[in-house]
């Protein structure tokens, strides 16, 4: 049988793109940090509930949060679809969106204001995302017209 335990559903645009930019903005962190701790993960809205044939969730969001030692914290938060906007929170904020705290016993002073992120990097000829706030992140259904059997 087969295991989703490390997986969720992910709109192809958003992979391709966004996420990827993203991705690609870690993984500079990491190297100009030298060390840093990454966690990825899902958030979901109950009002914009989706499912993969009729059985797997699909997340509404996508997350993923940064701890650089001695530097701070914070995460990207996007829509999991081919939308290209993004929004920075603390790890206070994102527990609070997303129902998980990804670094529990992070001191309180990297928990409760977000270190500056780089903006995600576009692939060439590719357009940058743009930074929005959580609000505005929300405000608008997430499209699901891209992904299968949603």
């Amino acid at each position: 049988m087969a295991s989703l335990a490390n997986i969720v559903p992910q709109a192809a645009a958003s992979n391709r793109r966004l996420w990827s930019h993203i991705e690609t903005s870690t993984r500079r962190m990491v190297r100009e940090y030298g060390q840093a701790f990454v966690v990825t993960g899902p958030a979901f809205d109950p009002g914009q509930a989706a499912r993969l044939n009729g059985r797997i969730s699909i997340p509404t969001y996508m997350w993923k949060a940064v701890f650089v030692p001695r530097v701070g914290a914070a995460a990207y938060v996007a829509r999991n679809d081919a939308t290209p906007r993004y929004a920075v929170l603390s790890i206070a904020e994102l527990a609070s969106f997303a129902g998980v705290d990804p670094f529990p016993r992070l001191d309180k002073s990297y928990r409760e204001s977000p270190m500056a992120l780089l903006a995600p990097t576009p692939h060439p000829g590719e357009k940058p995302g743009r930074k929005v706030s959580l609000a505005t992140l929300t405000s608008t259904t997430v499209d699901r017209s891209a992904q299968p059997d949603a």
